[in-house]
């Protein structure tokens, strides 16, 4: 039961669409484009309840602009009722081909998705959360390292929302000029940059875990590709809010993005078999690409906003000796233990001081290159003139960012942030050439965004958490009795069927994470079929397995996504794991097929990251 939970936890009865443009001193209007209606000053900021289905007017201080304008509109249905209004391309592609059977179950299914129930038949197991908790480990010693941001950017800080890189320049002692130019990777030595340690590989977090008795290590980018696939079960594949969203976006999708929605898979490596310790890897997947500029501009981005502009030249510039002293510090970790079984590490990017209370305060630096990019990222070079040139609108604006955000970042922003206690994401826009701009999104928005409020955020958090030791607890003793060294685990939540989809493959030679060998794709070898067909023939033993969820709020069971949290509430957790046996071999391709994101089109769609409503 989480009743205690709920007691302990703030609750808000609406959502608070608190984004905004406030604009200090600096902003200048005359470099950044913006229709005069959309730079109004408001003295009032809405508030919505999406249970209630109100507005409120609260007072907000003069200095405030109101961010996207009126709340949105629901999308209308175009033609009929086949399709859900928030139907994307790719679930009305999966209700098209299943209809070719000349059956069609999809009406009646939404039909039953929201009638609440009481207690069911079904077989499973209930899921004790009376003993949920978490134990925060500051790693004070180590804080020192933790840079602040430079070139004045603090005052984003302080006053949260959009900043366009022309309202910054006439801060700057040059200009401008190296905060809005990037360098390219070319011109950078990333052998100066301390390399990301994979939690296979991470000593102290090991000592931690060695020393607390636990059985599972964890980084926040391992954990919240999981947590995101259990949220989608736990919610009944409930989509994120998008109040406030101006109507450009009416007929746009609701749901999270496809690539946020696909299989996903990780390493679980045994890294201490005396004391029972395992270890949650990312998987590279099969080939290695040249193209990984998102990933250097990344690097290269954080570094910059850090780092005075002398600094950074002498100390990652290729035609710049190296200087020892230079030496650009290790990253500093914040820990958590999590209902006794996982430690996770959180990296900490970024401090500043809160002026009002004299106390530090973490967040996290985030980069995004601009929506055609990744859209099309082998050919991002096509899209380097492209250019934020106003704040809202379906394209070239800050609110196509934002639009994006919510459907394809903020999910796994939530986890991330809330594992590392920080206060908020700080983000900087970019085309891999130039910055466009920047903002600071408070945590506290996210979580609105994502779960509504953030009692629900929480107890999610918690619930979820739970729900994977259970299931790797469940896998590990599925394949007790098998030769291993190490398991590559693949989760999809599938919201046809409700139920959770894993393929467990097992490796009996283990390969650590940073030598893992990748080869180059080429015509002949594109995909994962031709990879295990002609590059090598696959030999490893592949396990299926179902992981179906049942919810219940006060004895109810949510099948629909409308219910929310209210202090006092009961949550209850039931859950069946079931062995499918040995996994076809086509089916297992056809699931790498889409975790792993290969452009060729696959005619399989049972793992494709329809959502049917």
């Amino acid at each position: 039961m989480l009743r205690s939970i709920c007691k302990k936890l703030p609750y808000r009865t609406n959502l608070a669409n608190i984004i905004k443009y406030p604009f200090s001193e600096i902003n200048s209007e005359k470099t950044f484009t913006q229709n005069k209606s959309q730079n109004s000053r408001t003295n009032a900021r809405f508030l919505f309840s999406k249970r209630k289905g109100v507005k409120e007017e609260v007072d907000a201080p003069d200095d405030v602009f109101d961010t996207f304008g009126k709340p949105q509109k629901g999308a209308q249905d175009k033609d009929n009722s086949q399709y859900a209004p928030d139907d994307d391309i790719h679930s009305k592609r999966f209700i098209d081909i299943s209809k070719l059977g000349g059956e069609d179950t999809f009406l009646n299914l939404r039909n039953e998705l929201y009638k609440f129930t009481f207690d069911s038949t079904m077989h499973s197991v209930k899921v004790n959360l009376d003993d949920v908790n978490i134990v925060n480990i500051e790693n004070d010693e180590t804080f020192h390292r933790t840079p602040k941001l430079a070139h004045n950017l603090d005052v984003i800080l302080r006053r949260p929302g959009i900043y366009p890189i022309e309202s910054l320049l006439p801060l700057q002692p040059d200009g401008g000029k190296f905060l809005k130019n990037i360098y390219q990777p070319d011109q950078i030595d990333f052998d100066r940059i301390p390399p990301y340690v994979p939690p296979s590989e991470d000593k102290l977090l090991l000592k931690f875990a060695k020393e607390s008795k636990i059985k599972y290590v964890m980084s926040t980018s391992t954990i919240s590709n999981v947590l995101s696939h259990l949220y989608y079960l736990f919610s009944s594949f409930r989509s994120p809010y998008f109040g406030n969203i101006s109507d450009a976006y009416a007929s746009e999708p609701k749901k999270y993005m496809i690539s946020q929605r696909k299989p996903i898979t990780n390493f679980l490596r045994k890294i201490d078999p005396e004391a029972g310790i395992y270890a949650l890897d990312n998987d590279s997947g099969l080939f290695q690409y040249e193209n990984n500029i998102l990933m250097q501009i990344g690097k290269v981005i954080e570094r910059s906003l850090t780092l005075p502009p002398e600094v950074f030249n002498q100390a990652l510039l290729k035609d710049s000796p190296y200087d020892e002293s230079q030496k650009i510090n290790d990253d500093h970790h914040r820990f958590m233990k999590l209902n006794n079984e996982i430690c996770l590490r959180s990296q900490i990017d970024c401090y500043d001081i809160n002026h009002e209370t004299g106390e530090p305060f973490v967040f996290e630096i985030k980069t995004r290159s601009a929506c055609p990019i990744r859209y099309d990222l082998p050919n991002y070079q096509d899209y380097l003139d492209y250019a934020i040139t106003q704040y809202r609108g379906l394209h070239s604006s800050f609110e196509r960012e934002y639009y994006d955000l919510i459907r394809g970042g903020f999910l796994k922003y939530s986890f991330q942030l809330k594992i590392g206690r920080m206060d908020g994401a700080f983000i900087a826009y970019h085309n891999t050439k130039e910055i466009a701009g920047f903002e600071y999104v408070k945590t506290t928005e996210i979580e609105r965004r994502i779960f509504g409020t953030q009692l629900y955020a929480d107890a999610v958090f918690v619930s979820c958490s739970k729900l994977l030791i259970i299931l790797l607890d469940n896998i590990l003793n599925a394949v007790k009795d098998e030769k291993y060294e190490m398991l590559k685990i693949g989760f999809y939540a599938d919201s046809n069927h409700k139920k959770m989809v894993i393929f467990v493959e097992l490796f009996e030679d283990s390969f650590s994470w940073s030598k893992h060998s990748l080869i180059q794709a080429s015509e002949e070898i594109k995909d994962e079929f031709d990879y295990f067909t002609k590059h090598t023939s696959f030999k490893n033993k592949v396990l299926k397995f179902e992981f179906h969820m049942q919810v219940y709020i006060n004895g109810i069971l949510q099948k629909g996504t409308g219910h929310e949290l209210t202090k006092g509430d009961q949550i209850e957790i039931k859950y069946r794991f079931e062995d499918k046996g040995k996994a076809q071999f086509h089916d297992y391709m056809n699931f790498l097929h889409e975790a792993y994101k290969f452009d060729a089109l696959n005619l399989d769609l049972s793992y494709i990251g329809a959502w049917i409503r």
